[in-house]
């Protein structure tokens, strides 16, 4: 095999799928997949020749019993799927079992979570058992620890359909393991990024300037309002419709009528996207009914010009 394209050789069942997997995209670069996919209409003697070569040598030694019989390569193909591809319930209990128990704290990080859901589905559908849009979603938010619930019911809330793609990416760029809770859906780049910018600006939360971790923020994390790892936002002064941003940092409202247990704010002033000021009066608390479960918000900043 020419180099650029060495694959781990066939072993038996257990790195099966990925042979196979490099083995197909090999023979489709060089050519050579009819001679195992449509050998009836491949007539050129010398890539029927090629295909047999690159299929037998592709295989640990130890496999050479089974395939030294062969006279051409869709026979050495037969013969390795039926030794190796597992279709049976047995295969189909173990990899199921296996997809629905990934869980995230089981795993290094989120790309290894992904990693292990995605294997696991694709060789349920090699074999015949389809892992569709829906289960693929449910599995991958199901294994998520408790720091993604705000994620999850701001999925929930949502009036469209989101694919399993979009989530899956949302969540690859996430590093829960450099951030702040607060901070649980930013990239390290934009972590970093952030952390330069908190230098030159104010703390949208205590007001003063500090490169690391609101202590404010901190304290009042600890006190029980961790759970506000997403934005509600009202968008006009008599809707009592919240909107959820995962990516933003404060929850404001117009509509103070809104808020129970209020109290002075310790931030004057907050920026807008566009870098107008907009003042806040007082920060309070509301309740959210999402799906039926209440969920209590904190520290929601009542800005009465925001419309």
């Amino acid at each position: 095999m020419e180099k650029g394209f060495e694959v781990e050789k066939l072993k038996g069942q257990e790195n099966f799928h990925n042979w196979c997997f490099a083995i197909k995209n090999i023979l489709a670069f060089k050519g050579l997949h009819k001679c195992i996919t449509d050998p009836v209409t491949e007539t050129n003697a010398e890539k029927l020749t090629n295909c047999k070569a690159l299929l037998a040598l592709s295989v640990a030694p130890s496999l050479y019993v089974h395939i030294s019989r062969c006279e051409t390569a869709l026979e050495i193909w037969q013969k390795l799927k039926n030794l190796y591809e597992d279709k049976g319930l047995t295969r189909k209990i173990g990899l199921l079992r296996g997809l629905i128990s990934c869980r995230l704290e089981d795993c290094e990080n989120m790309q290894s979570y992904i990693d292990r859901i995605k294997d696991n589905s694709n060789k349920l559908n090699e074999i015949g058992f389809e892992i569709n849009e829906d289960w693929l979603t449910a599995i991958v938010l199901a294994g998520l620890t408790d720091a993604y619930k705000p994620f999850i019911m701001g999925i929930e809330a949502s009036d469209s359909q989101i694919k399993s793609e979009t989530i899956i990416a949302k969540l690859l760029d996430s590093d829960t393991n450099t951030t702040t809770k607060s901070d649980a859906f930013l990239s390290k780049k934009r972590y970093e990024n952030k952390q330069k910018y908190l230098q030159k600006k104010k703390c949208t939360t205590c007001g003063k300037k500090h490169a690391g971790e609101c202590h404010y923020k901190k304290n009042n994390a600890q006190n029980g309002t961790a759970k506000n790892a997403f934005t509600a936002l009202l968008t006009k002064r008599n809707n009592d419709d919240w909107y959820l941003d995962s990516g933003a940092s404060s929850h404001m409202t117009p509509n103070d009528n809104l808020l129970t247990s209020k109290k002075n704010s310790l931030v004057d002033k907050i920026m807008s996207a566009n870098g107008t000021a907009m003042t806040v009066s007082c920060v309070g608390k509301t309740s959210l009914n999402i799906n039926g479960q209440e969920i209590v918000v904190n520290e929601i900043l009542h800005v009465p010009i925001y419309q």
